[in-house]
């Protein structure tokens, strides 16, 4: 019974130091801003509806769409995979490799090509190094900014 009393004082003292919420704080530039330091602090719950921004925000640009990929070794060594991939990553260093396990399966996957057309020219020069060598529908990552 005392520790059910003592609990209940306690809680009562403590109660009114809890909040839901507490007000954030941002920090916004300002448009006449010479340095990082010289900044707006904002405090409240929710950001102004159209801050000042000092870059563009590019939206949509790189997204994600169907497409096609260079599957290279499908097999269940996992450090055969990772090894296949670490290769073609040194021996093309700007085409993106792909790693995935779809149980029991490791998959080395390279490219990200929006028709069937360009892939298979990628498969035309891996073809020599890896066997077999397969074009894969997949979902890709498709990036406007180039």
């Amino acid at each position: 019974m005392k520790k059910f009393l003592f609990f209940i004082v306690l809680s009562l003292f403590l109660l009114p130091e809890i909040h839901a919420q507490d007000t954030a704080k941002a920090v916004l530039p300002s448009s006449d801003a010479a340095h990082p330091r010289d900044e707006a602090i904002y405090t409240g719950n929710v950001l102004p509806v159209d801050p000042v921004r000092t870059r563009p925000v590019y939206r949509g640009l790189i997204h994600s769409g169907r497409g096609f990929r260079v599957q290279i070794y499908s097999g269940n060594d996992r450090t055969k995979a990772i090894t296949i991939k670490s290769h073609v990553m040194r021996t093309f260093p700007s085409i993106r490799t792909y790693l995935s396990y779809s149980a029991p399966q490791f998959k080395v996957k390279v490219g990200d090509y929006k028709s069937r057309k360009e892939a298979n020219e990628m498969a035309r020069i891996l073809r020599p190094f890896f066997k077999p060598v397969m074009i894969v529908p997949d979902v890709i990552v498709v990036n406007s900014l180039k």
